[in-house]
């Protein structure tokens, strides 16, 4: 979900849940237990802000997302643009449960499960 908001153009990302929490008769899963330690999503949170924090200068500049048509139903791509008129596009694997080997413009590049991808749309040689 972090790269499918990315990809249409969300300027930053909120995880809601910190700590696990039970709401009437549901247990609400954070990503820390109730006696503060990690749970699965700690890690999944510190892996994902690590592969996004070198693109924060240019996710931030990103706008006016539109959609790249796909055969693959399970792959979902936006064209954005930033502020030099320099077009991105985002790749995302809706697939959480393999990698899947893309071809986002003329790049081909493996996708992880549920992970996505930053490129320019227009290469540079």
């Amino acid at each position: 979900m972090t790269w499918s908001a990315l990809a249409n153009g969300s300027k930053g990302v909120f995880w809601f849940l910190y700590q696990s929490e039970r709401v009437g008769a549901a247990m609400m899963d954070g990503l820390v237990d109730r006696d503060f330690k990690a749970r699965p999503a700690w890690d999944e949170v510190g892996r994902l802000t690590k592969e996004i924090a070198p693109l924060i200068q240019t996710l931030a500049g990103l706008k006016n997302p539109r959609e790249v048509k796909q055969d693959d139903p399970l792959l979902m791509v936006q064209q954005l643009t930033d502020s030099h008129g320099e077009d991105w596009l985002v790749g995302v694997d809706l697939d959480l449960t393999k990698t899947r080997r893309v071809k986002l413009g003329a790049v081909e590049l493996d996708i992880a499960g549920g992970g996505g991808r930053l490129i320019p749309a227009h290469p540079r040689q």
